[in-house]
C-alpha cells in the first residue's frame, strides 16, 4: 500500500511539473502585442483603422505597438495589426495625462472587416 501511495505522488509530482513547464512555455512564447490606453470612464466601442497610408504609424514602446484613444475612439494608423497569441495591456488616462492600469477592465466583442485598402478592428469597453 505505501508504495502505491509512493507511486501516486511521484506520478502526481511529476504531471503537475510538466504542467508549469508547459504553462511558462505559452507565457514564454506569447509575442508582445498592443498597449491600449483609454480615457478614464470610457464606455462604449473603441475602433481602430489599420494600414491607412495617409496616417502615422502607432509608436513602439518596449516591443508594444500602442494605441492611445482619443474621446471619439477612433484611431487610424498606417501600422499593420499584430496577428497571433500575444500579450495586451490595458491603461486609462487621465484629463491630466496620467497613466493607470486597467484592473478591472471589461472587454466584450471583437470585429474586425477588412478591405483591399484598410483592416478596422472594434472592441467593446465597459
Amino acid at each position: 500500500m505505501d508504495k502505491i501511495i509512493k507511486i501516486m505522488m511521484y506520478s502526481l509530482f511529476t504531471l503537475i511539473t510538466i504542467f508549469l513547464i508547459f504553462l511558462g512555455y505559452i507565457n514564454w512564447n506569447m509575442q508582445k502585442g498592443t498597449i491600449y490606453i483609454i480615457p478614464e470612464g470610457y464606455n462604449g466601442k473603441l475602433s481602430i483603422v489599420y494600414n491607412k497610408k495617409e496616417k502615422p504609424p502607432l509608436e513602439e514602446k518596449d516591443g508594444y505597438q500602442v494605441v492611445k484613444f482619443p474621446l471619439n475612439g477612433l484611431v487610424e494608423t498606417s501600422s499593420h495589426p499584430r496577428i497571433g497569441k500575444q500579450h495586451d495591456k490595458y491603461f486609462y488616462y487621465t484629463k491630466n495625462g496620467k497613466l493607470q492600469l486597467a484592473k478591472n477592465i471589461k472587454l466584450e466583442g471583437g470585429l474586425s472587416t477588412e478591405s483591399k485598402n484598410y483592416l478596422l478592428y472594434e472592441f467593446w469597453v465597459k
